[in-house]
């Protein structure tokens, strides 16, 4: 495992972006999915209610007679390639573009729905929109999340480690700073100008262990000196004594 600080910084700051683009995307995608299924029921509501209204006035116009005013509605109606069809109960009485009547309910349209009583006879209208616009616009967002969600992860990664970087330059100024310290010059105190609080914290608690240790030091030299003095005499006489006891010559 990879224990640089800076490594571990850039992967922590790195899942954040992550995370946070991923629910960006995730949220703008649903948004914009949601708003384009919603303009298009919008829409067919609208273009059903329109044809609603043109069926009762056509039935008046051709006097009562419904086969005729749907043919004409279904005609009049310039839409988007959407289906318009008008059904006596399940009798289809007409239909443009011709086709089935089952893609009235297929799941690749949006349907909207308006009934209508014209001389004691309920009519339906009906007004179907593809999907297949609405797909390809999703299908087009989907492929731009994908292609730039890696770039925005990597561009994040690239920030995350310069940041990392930035972050750790003042602990490493500090480091140089103690390598320099020596049993020589344990007097010598860490400058913590114009660093973070949290790492004025760690260099004050360096300085005191500095401070215990010069303290330390300074006690054991003077310890060593007064040790040293007071053992001079002994040894001096000791070594004296020795030297005198040797010059002697010894009986046989």
């Amino acid at each position: 495992m990879n224990k640089s600080l800076r490594f571990r910084l850039t992967l922590l700051y790195s899942g954040f972006f992550a995370a946070l683009f991923v629910i960006s995307a995730a949220l703008l995608y649903g948004a914009l999915s949601h708003s384009l299924y919603q303009r298009l029921d919008e829409s067919v509501a609208t273009e059903a209610d329109t044809a609603a209204g043109l069926f009762a006035d056509e039935y008046e116009e051709v006097g009562h007679n419904a086969g005729a005013a749907a043919r004409e509605i279904v005609n009049d109606m310039k839409l988007r390639g959407d289906l318009v069809a008008v059904l006596e109960d399940e009798q289809l009485l007409a239909i443009k573009p011709s086709m089935p009547v089952s893609e009235l309910k297929s799941p690749a349209r949006r349907t909207a729905e308006r009934g209508v009583t014209l001389g004691g006879t309920a009519y339906r209208v009906v007004v179907a929109a593809s999907l297949e616009p609405v797909r390809q616009q999703t299908a087009l967002l989907r492929r731009d999340i994908a292609i730039g969600l890696p770039l925005a992860l990597l561009l994040a990664g690239a920030g995350a480690w310069l940041v990392a970087t930035r972050a750790l330059r003042p602990l490493h100024a500090v480091a140089e700073q103690a390598r320099r310290i020596t049993e020589h010059n344990l007097n010598t105190r860490l400058q913590a100008d114009g660093v973070a609080a949290e790492l004025e914290v760690v260099i004050s608690s360096f300085n005191d262990l500095l401070c215990r240790l010069d303290n330390s030091f300074d006690a054991m030299r003077r310890f060593v000196a007064d040790a040293s003095h007071e053992l001079r005499t002994p040894v001096s006489v000791i070594r004296g004594e020795a030297d005198v006891a040797l010059s002697r010559e010894r009986g046989g």
